[in-house]
Protein backbone atom coordinates (compact mmCIF):
# COMPACT_ATOMS: atom_id res chain seq x y z
CA UNK A 1 0.00 0.00 0.00
CA UNK A 2 2.81 2.48 0.62
CA UNK A 3 4.93 1.47 -2.43
CA UNK A 4 1.45 2.39 -4.56
CA UNK A 5 0.72 5.75 -2.53
CA UNK A 6 4.57 6.52 -3.40
CA UNK A 7 4.79 5.74 -6.92
CA UNK A 8 0.83 7.62 -7.09
CA UNK A 9 2.47 10.64 -5.33
CA UNK A 10 5.93 10.42 -7.90
CA UNK A 11 3.59 10.46 -11.05
CA UNK A 12 1.26 13.09 -9.96
CA UNK A 13 4.57 15.19 -8.58
CA UNK A 14 6.20 14.28 -12.45
CA UNK A 15 2.60 15.32 -14.17
CA UNK A 16 2.94 18.55 -12.14
CA UNK A 17 3.61 22.00 -14.47
CA UNK A 18 4.89 24.88 -13.87
CA UNK A 19 2.76 28.03 -12.43
CA UNK A 20 2.45 29.16 -15.82
CA UNK A 21 2.16 26.33 -17.55
CA UNK A 22 5.63 25.85 -18.16
CA UNK A 23 7.07 22.60 -18.74
CA UNK A 24 8.36 20.80 -16.03
CA UNK A 25 11.56 21.54 -13.96
CA UNK A 26 13.50 19.46 -12.55
CA UNK A 27 15.61 22.36 -10.85
CA UNK A 28 12.47 23.61 -9.33
CA UNK A 29 11.64 20.13 -8.03
CA UNK A 30 14.36 17.69 -6.81
CA UNK A 31 12.25 16.25 -4.11
CA UNK A 32 11.51 14.02 -8.05
CA UNK A 33 14.52 12.54 -8.44
CA UNK A 34 14.54 11.84 -4.85
CA UNK A 35 11.26 9.72 -5.04
CA UNK A 36 12.61 7.49 -7.94
CA UNK A 37 15.55 6.97 -5.97
CA UNK A 38 12.98 5.23 -3.48
CA UNK A 39 11.77 3.49 -5.75
CA UNK A 40 15.17 2.36 -6.69
CA UNK A 41 15.91 1.07 -3.26
CA UNK A 42 12.47 -0.56 -3.19
CA UNK A 43 12.98 -2.44 -6.57
CA UNK A 44 9.76 -0.66 -7.78
CA UNK A 45 10.08 -1.88 -11.65
CA UNK A 46 6.42 -1.63 -12.21
CA UNK A 47 6.43 2.32 -10.56
CA UNK A 48 9.27 3.35 -12.51
CA UNK A 49 7.95 1.53 -15.86
CA UNK A 50 4.94 3.90 -15.67
CA UNK A 51 6.98 7.01 -14.94
CA UNK A 52 8.87 6.21 -18.55
CA UNK A 53 7.67 8.41 -21.72
CA UNK A 54 5.13 6.12 -23.95
CA UNK A 55 7.93 5.07 -26.51
CA UNK A 56 10.27 3.90 -24.09
CA UNK A 57 7.90 1.53 -22.38
CA UNK A 58 7.43 -0.89 -25.28
CA UNK A 59 11.20 -1.23 -25.26
CA UNK A 60 11.58 -1.49 -21.39
CA UNK A 61 8.83 -4.09 -19.79
CA UNK A 62 8.50 -4.05 -16.15
CA UNK A 63 10.50 -7.43 -16.14
CA UNK A 64 13.18 -5.90 -18.27
CA UNK A 65 13.32 -3.01 -15.85
CA UNK A 66 13.59 -5.46 -12.96
CA UNK A 67 16.57 -6.84 -14.51
CA UNK A 68 18.05 -3.38 -14.79
CA UNK A 69 17.58 -2.87 -11.50
CA UNK A 70 19.18 -5.90 -10.31
CA UNK A 71 22.08 -5.27 -12.12
CA UNK A 72 22.15 -1.66 -10.66
CA UNK A 73 21.63 -2.60 -7.61
CA UNK A 74 24.46 -5.19 -7.84
CA UNK A 75 26.91 -2.25 -8.25
CA UNK A 76 25.57 0.45 -6.03
CA UNK A 77 22.69 -1.70 -3.12
CA UNK A 78 20.91 1.57 -1.65
CA UNK A 79 21.23 4.88 -3.00
CA UNK A 80 21.69 6.83 0.63
CA UNK A 81 21.30 10.27 -0.35
CA UNK A 82 20.89 12.52 -3.50
CA UNK A 83 23.09 16.06 -3.47
CA UNK A 84 20.94 19.10 -5.05
CA UNK A 85 20.58 18.80 -9.11
CA UNK A 86 23.36 20.58 -10.70
CA UNK A 87 24.61 21.40 -14.15
CA UNK A 88 21.91 22.43 -16.36
CA UNK A 89 22.60 21.35 -19.93
CA UNK A 90 22.76 23.91 -22.50
CA UNK A 91 20.26 25.75 -20.28
CA UNK A 92 17.30 23.13 -20.76
CA UNK A 93 15.50 22.60 -17.32
CA UNK A 94 14.61 19.23 -17.90
CA UNK A 95 18.16 17.86 -17.55
CA UNK A 96 19.56 17.40 -14.45
CA UNK A 97 22.71 15.88 -12.33
CA UNK A 98 22.93 14.25 -9.46
CA UNK A 99 25.63 12.83 -7.19
CA UNK A 100 24.00 9.38 -5.79
CA UNK A 101 26.12 8.76 -2.70
CA UNK A 102 25.11 4.79 -2.76
CA UNK A 103 26.62 2.14 -0.44
CA UNK A 104 29.31 1.36 -2.34
CA UNK A 105 30.41 4.42 -3.29
CA UNK A 106 29.37 8.04 -5.10
CA UNK A 107 27.86 8.04 -8.55
CA UNK A 108 26.13 9.81 -10.92
CA UNK A 109 22.50 10.53 -11.28
CA UNK A 110 21.34 11.89 -14.92
CA UNK A 111 17.86 12.12 -15.47
CA UNK A 112 16.05 13.67 -18.81
CA UNK A 113 12.32 14.25 -18.66
CA UNK A 114 9.97 15.08 -21.28
CA UNK A 115 7.86 17.83 -21.84
CA UNK A 116 5.06 15.47 -19.92
CA UNK A 117 7.43 15.42 -17.62
CA UNK A 118 7.73 11.27 -18.17
CA UNK A 119 11.66 9.58 -17.93
CA UNK A 120 13.32 9.69 -21.60
CA UNK A 121 16.40 8.86 -19.99
CA UNK A 122 17.74 7.88 -16.74
CA UNK A 123 21.74 7.05 -15.99
CA UNK A 124 23.30 5.79 -13.13
CA UNK A 125 27.28 5.29 -13.43
CA UNK A 126 30.17 6.19 -11.17
CA UNK A 127 31.93 6.64 -15.38
CA UNK A 128 29.43 8.94 -17.72
CA UNK A 129 32.20 8.03 -20.29
CA UNK A 130 32.39 4.23 -19.87
CA UNK A 131 31.15 2.79 -23.44
CA UNK A 132 28.68 0.39 -21.62
CA UNK A 133 26.65 1.41 -19.09
CA UNK A 134 23.93 -1.46 -17.76
CA UNK A 135 22.20 1.13 -15.57
CA UNK A 136 20.98 2.87 -18.58
CA UNK A 137 17.45 3.05 -19.27
CA UNK A 138 16.40 5.16 -22.80
CA UNK A 139 17.75 5.69 -25.60
CA UNK A 140 21.00 6.38 -26.80
CA UNK A 141 22.63 8.13 -29.38
CA UNK A 142 22.55 6.49 -33.32
CA UNK A 143 25.29 3.80 -33.99
CA UNK A 144 25.66 3.08 -30.01
CA UNK A 145 24.24 -0.56 -30.40
CA UNK A 146 21.80 -0.24 -27.90
CA UNK A 147 17.99 1.39 -28.11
Amino acid sequence: MRRRRAAWALAATLAATGAAGEPFDLFRQPDVAERMARLYNERDAGALHAMLAPDLRALYPPERLSRILGLCRALTHDILRLSPPTFPSMNARNVAFFSASAETGLFELVVEIDPDSRILRLLLSDRLDAPEQPCLIGRTPPGSGRP
